[in-house]
């Protein structure tokens, strides 16, 4: 028997519009560029990709019945662009950006089988049973007890899972590698 769970991001929202406001924030100095007669051709450049991405992202989101939002490939972009440019300061910028509303905006899941318990996210961890004093999955809410005392507790997302067949599993697998 297996199980993957996935946590809720309870600030997705709140790092999704500081993206945006990232996204708005590139477009205003884009258009800034456009005044300048030796770098308009950059600022045009910067809001081709703006609105390429959005239209991609746009079609993504209606094929896909999510809502629209920007991720890390917006800011993968502009690393793109900005390192043909040879500017290497709004290169680092740009991957800084890039790397953190990645991890920032990951899903978060743990996957249990009979084995072990592998936390699938950045950075990527795998428990044996034995590490662990007791797993409660009540009222969407899942607690990993560990027997060092450590405690890993979360909201959890997949709504399809029978909460007793889950608690039933855990306690045969806890029960069998204290064996």
């Amino acid at each position: 028997m297996q199980f993957e769970i996935t946590f809720k991001n309870e600030k997705e929202k709140t790092y999704r519009l500081i993206i945006l406001f990232f996204v708005i924030l590139h477009a205003l100095f884009f258009t800034y560029l456009l005044w300048d007669k030796t770098l308009w051709k950059t600022g045009v450049g910067g809001l081709i990709i703006i609105i390429l991405y959005s239209g991609y992202r746009l079609l993504m989101s209606r094929t896909s019945e999510q809502k629209f939002s920007y991720g890390s490939g917006i800011f993968f972009l502009f690393m793109l662009f900005f390192s043909v440019l040879f500017s290497w300061w709004l290169l680092i910028t740009e991957t800084v950006l890039s790397v953190l509303s990645y991890v920032l905006l990951q899903h978060k899941s743990i996957y249990f089988n009979s084995y072990s318990i592998e936390l699938r996210a950045r950075p990527y961890k795998r428990y044996k049973w034995a590490d662990l004093n007791n797993v409660i999955l009540k009222d969407d809410i899942l607690t990993l007890d560990f027997k060092n005392n450590k405690l890993l507790q979360g909201e959890i997302e997949t709504t399809n899972i029978n909460e007793n067949a889950f608690n039933t599993f855990a306690k045969e697998q806890l029960v069998n590698t204290s064996n």
